[in-house]
């Protein structure tokens, strides 16, 4: 139908004959061609098109008119998907201005494109797809079921296929990728020229003349026909198809078919053999063969079109689509490669070298593999190596031993064949690594005995404190960056536990193949090492990774049954690092045992535990703890520190560094008294020191006595001692744990931590004479008594002094043995070892309703001392004495410190109106 309105012509009116005249006017105008969108808007679609998803269409049919645009509006790959037919007329356009990438069009019934289109689109179709003449199509065009046929003077910039349909190119045509079909006819007209390969499985396969190919053609039962003048720059092979050459024409490979007969035109040059196993070789007058008139059975070596480097263990089969990998290699050790000789199509030339043909030598070197660089530009390793090919070889042949001694992140092998003008360079289309095969740790500073077993070796680090590690790989050229496995460490012999390990590597330089790292830390005492692999580059050998050249996660050195060693590069075991000791000792106060030193004591407060101890008196600081401790924050117990790496010798005393102050105002002193360690009158004298560490805590027990001045002083309300602790690594405290001043004065500073604080005063026992009737039991006073600076005091806090008494006779007749010391136990010594008749006489007692002998309820420094009546008739006097400690003894007569004694006297008191005491 028309595509223009039809007319019918009637005789006029005026106007009508104006407005019929405008009418034949617009008849004579071409029809405006339409411009169809796709994009997000679906009203700018063709008819019968919609938008399934996001940059996916579908249309039942499509149609296009001469002229018409398809122009694709999106910024992602577009797919069209056509059920019906496809139909492009004359000199449409199909994302004539858009990349090929960008449109993908499946067409499900029979696609035809007229002449002159141009298109950018891979076409995919299921029936019979024709282009007309002189198009331009800049993707590739298939089908599964139909015929193709392209239009003399076209274009395809892509590859052409059919599985089963005849493939026709018209002459003059140009096919920049592969012509294939499996099982139909391809016929191609004078003058194309294919730059890729021809083939097809069943089918025949025509060249018209002057054809040009760039590539291979194939068949394996079809007849191959090429037309006089045509130029072939690879082989032409079948397996039981016929072979025809026309005249004049040039192949550069071979012509060669198993079982068809091969027919080559006059005139026609032919570089490589030709030869048919079992079918006629005919060649026309003037034909070349190899460079010389044919005889019959000519075959000669075959140029190589490039060159590959591959694993002697791979592709034994070798064919254009295969891969040819490359493995990881070690530095310092020989390795192999195969290298082969290839066909323009990438198939193995077996006819590098023919029987009977001379040998050919390539020169073989290893080359940076890095980046996009030109083979010949590349940087050579090392020297080139010259590799001899023979006839047997079939263009395989396994290289010299190969090897570098430095570490590459990537190579490749390139081969220079200067048989040919001018010399054929390649280099292996894929690259390998070359890596260290582990790495040496050391330590410039962590270094006193890397057997790891001398507790007391010199060049110590503290615990947590920074050194250095270099790792040395094994090559130089490495420039990687080791990575630190903390979990793969061991410690030293007999150690409780490993400490934590933190720091890490730079980057290493490739002058020495070493990296350095010099913020380690390591968190315990003693030594460590690093076991096998704790140390690991993943990352040197990643472009081999990703490609599978090695063994993933593996740093093994051997090569598995794959043929490849591991990508990782790991560290050798090291020698032990250190000696680490702590960083401080974190001090804890004990308890402060008054009164008692030795076996005495307990680490426990008794129910009448003292507050006080009397100058001269021991006293025991028991159960305060160091803890050797790491530098880390917040730092924690260095438990290694135990055994022959414990160096704080607890019996030592002066590993301690005591001392002792009085504070009377509380703060920093500047009005205090500072005792002065040592044996004499009032010095601190510590008596003994003792301690166990475990698992890095010392507890420690240490029993003192501040000796006695012969002048009465004190009292020290306020003592404090602390501890300046100090081992033979000379380890201590921290500055900040340190609250006593051990000096007096402005100037003095905390020097010390506390451990203990009590009282300690100055003491005596006082005994006074008394009288009474010898009806009457005779109250005495006998009581501790404290130094308050300025008189003696009664000590009410001392319910611990015990005294032996001894009653004496001074008077005839002897009364000592009518009297005693009313107890019902003795605890005194002279005891009456019976029930006492009058409560509140007992010896000691304590806890008393009433008053005791001097008014003071209870035993609270008094010790409610009752001497027994003697009884009517045993009037007289008798001595009584208390022996007591020394600490408590006194100057009653003269200098000399004494026990007290007085006299106590029954029935014979004098008559005194007024007496007076002085002491």
């Amino acid at each position: 139908m028309s595509r223009y309105p039809s007319v019918v012509v009637r005789k006029p009116t005026r106007l009508v004959a104006l407005l019929l005249c405008l009418s034949l006017l617009l008849v004579g105008m071409p029809v405006q061609a339409i411009d169809f969108h796709f994009s997000s808007d679906a009203n700018s679609l063709p008819a019968g098109c919609s938008i399934i998803s996001a940059d996916n269409y579908v249309c039942s049919s499509l149609t296009l008119a001469a002229g018409d645009t398809l122009t694709v509006v999106s910024t992602a790959p577009v797919t069209l998907k056509i059920d019906g037919a496809f139909t492009a007329g004359a000199s449409s356009f199909v994302n004539a201005t858009g990349q090929v990438a960008d449109l993908t069009i499946s067409v499900g019934a029979a696609a035809a494109l007229g002449a002159n289109v141009i298109a950018n689109a891979n076409i995919i179709g299921s029936a019979a797809v024709s282009v007309g003449a002189d198009s331009k199509l800049g993707g590739s065009i298939s089908t599964v079921g139909g015929a193709i046929v392209l239009g003399a003077g076209s274009t395809v910039v892509g590859a052409v296929s059919t599985d089963s349909g005849a493939l026709t190119v018209g002459a003059g045509s140009n096919v920049t990728g592969n012509v294939s079909t499996v099982s139909g006819a391809l016929t191609l007209g004078a003058s194309s020229q294919i730059v890729g390969n021809i083939s097809t499985v069943t089918g025949a396969i025509t060249l018209g003349a002057l054809f040009n190919a760039d590539g291979s053609i194939s068949t394996e039962s079809g007849v191959i026909s090429v037309g006089a003048g045509s130029v072939v720059k690879g082989s032409i092979t079948s397996t039981s198809g016929v072979i025809g050459v026309g005249a004049n024409s040039q192949v550069s490979g071979a012509i060669a078919s198993v079982s068809g007969a091969v027919t080559v035109g006059a005139d026609s040059v032919v570089s490589g053999g030709v030869a048919s196993q079992t079918g006629a070789v005919t060649a026309g007058a003037g034909v070349v063969v190899c460079g010389s008139s044919y005889a019959a059975g000519s075959v000669c070596s075959l140029n190589a079109a490039a060159f590959d480097c591959l694993e002697h263990s791979a592709n034994q089969t070798l064919d254009s689509t295969s891969r040819r990998p490359l493995y990881t290699r070690l530095a310092g050790q020989t390795f192999a490669f195969d290298v082969v000789a290839l066909q323009v199509n990438g198939n193995l030339q077996t006819s590098y070298v023919v029987n009977g043909g001379p040998s050919k030598t390539l020169s073989l070197e290893l080359v940076d593999g890095a980046d996009s660089t030109a083979c010949e530009s590349r940087a050579a390793v090392g020297s080139a190596q010259s590799l001899v090919l023979s006839s047997t070889d079939q263009g395989r042949k396994v290289s010299p031993a190969l090897g570098v001694t430095s570490a590459y992140a990537s190579l490749r092998c390139r081969i220079r064949d200067t048989t040919v003008s001018p010399a054929l360079v390649s280099c292996s289309s894929e690259s390998f690594a070359v890596r260290p095969s582990g790495f040496t740790v050391t330590s410039p500073d962590a270094n006193a005995d890397p057997s790891g077993s001398g507790a007391s070796a010199a060049s110590v680090i503290k615990a947590g404190a920074q050194f250095g590690l270099t790792a040395t790989s094994s090559a130089l050229g490495y420039k990687g960056t080791p990575v630190l496995d903390p979990s793969q460490l061991q410690a030293h012999a007999g150690a409780l536990q490993v400490g934590a390990l933190s720091g890490s590597f730079g980057l290493a330089s490739a002058d020495i193949g070493a990296a350095s790292g010099i913020n380690f830390r390591y968190g315990e005492v003693g030594y460590f090492r690093l076991n096998a692999g704790a140390l690991v580059d993943s990352s040197f050998t990643a472009q081999d990774q990703a490609a599978g050249r090695c063994v993933a996660g593996s740093f093994s050195n051997q090569v598995d049954a794959s043929g490849r060693i591991g990508c990782n590069i790991g560290s050798l075991e090291s020698p032990f690092f250190g000696r680490f000791i702590p960083d401080h000792f974190a001090v804890s106060a004990g308890r402060f045992a008054n009164r008692c030193s030795g076996a005495a004591c307990t680490d426990v407060a008794g129910p009448s535990e003292s507050r006080f101890t009397y100058a001269g008196e021991d006293f025991s600081i028991r159960s305060f703890t160091l803890s050797a401790s790491n530098g880390f924050a917040p730092s924690s117990i260095t438990r290694n520190y135990d055994g022959a790496f414990a160096r704080f010798d607890a019996t030592a005393a002066g590993n301690f560094g005591f001392a002792a102050v009085n504070l009377t105002d509380g703060t920093t002193p500047t009005s205090a008294t500072a005792f002065a360690n040592g044996g004499a009158a009032g010095q601190l004298q510590l008596l003994s020191s003792e301690g166990q560490w475990t698992e890095g805590v010392g507890r420690m027990s240490a029993a003192f006595r501040l000796n006695r001045t012969a002048a009465p002083a004190g009292p020290f309300e306020a003592l404090r001692i602390g501890i300046d602790p100090l081992d033979l690594d000379q380890v201590g405290a921290l500055t900040g744990d340190k609250s006593l001043a051990s000096q007096v004065g402005t100037s003095a500073v905390n020097d010390r931590v506390l451990i203990g604080s009590s009282i300690i005063r100055h003491g005596r026992v006082r005994l006074k004479s008394s009288c009474i009737s010898e009806l009457q039991d005779l109250p005495l006073s006998l009581r501790a008594e404290y130094w308050d600076g300025q008189f003696w005091r009664l000590n009410a806090d001392d319910i611990g002094t015990r005294v032996t008494l001894s009653i004496a006779p001074v008077s005839t007749p002897d009364i000592s043995a009518k009297t005693c010391v009313l107890e019902s136990a003795n605890l005194s010594g002279r005891g009456c070892a019976q029930p006492v008749a009058v409560a509140g006489r007992s010896f000691l007692q304590g806890g008393l309703n009433g008053t005791d002998s001097q008014g003071v309820a209870g035993f609270a420094g008094n010790f409610n001392l009752w001497l027994k009546s003697p009884g009517a008739g045993n009037s007289g006097g008798v001595s009584v004495s208390a022996a007591v400690p020394t600490w408590l003894q006194f100057a009653w007569q003269a200098s000399t410190l004494s026990n007290p004694v007085v006299n106590a006297n029954f029935g014979s008191c004098s008559p005194v109106i007024y007496k007076r005491e002085n002491f």
